[in-house]
């Protein structure tokens, strides 16, 4: 299922332009990486989903997907709740400090996966991303 927030939004270039405010030095466009993003509040059971998927696969040294995490009401307590560092070394997780998703337009209250692709980007809502790991999409 292709989604967007709204008809008529072009989600995936806000998406990128998210990204890159989150985090300058990000390759979006790069193939070899697929984004989740996680908004902190929303739909509880999908948030704690996207949130397990998140602890199981960080351990993985392999894989291409790059957490972000968005809509942050306090630094401090999700860092805490998270067990994150308050220096971050994994540049598989970006945050979303400045809430610049919801300032360039991405207004989910769902988890999204965000996939770049040779000829443009794909964005796939989180209720599908059991799909993806069945097809190993996510685990590559």
């Amino acid at each position: 299922m292709f989604t967007s927030c709204q008809k008529g939004d072009d989600l995936p270039a806000k998406l990128r332009a998210a990204i890159l405010k989150i985090n300058a030095r990000e390759d979006v466009g790069d193939v070899n990486n697929i984004y989740l993003i996680i908004p902190t509040t929303g739909c509880d059971k999908c948030i704690s989903e996207a949130t397990k998927f998140f602890f199981e696969d960080i351990k993985r040294k392999d894989s291409r997907t790059r957490f972000v995490f968005t809509e942050i009401s306090s630094m401090k307590i999700f860092r805490l709740q998270m067990g994150f560092p308050k220096k971050m070394e994994d540049d598989r997780i970006l945050l979303d400090e400045n809430n610049e998703m919801y300032r360039s337009g991405v207004r989910t209250i769902y988890p999204l996966i965000f996939i770049p692709s040779e000829d443009g980007v794909i964005t796939i809502d989180m209720n599908n991303y059991q799909s993806l790991l069945k097809l190993g999409m996510l685990h590559k």
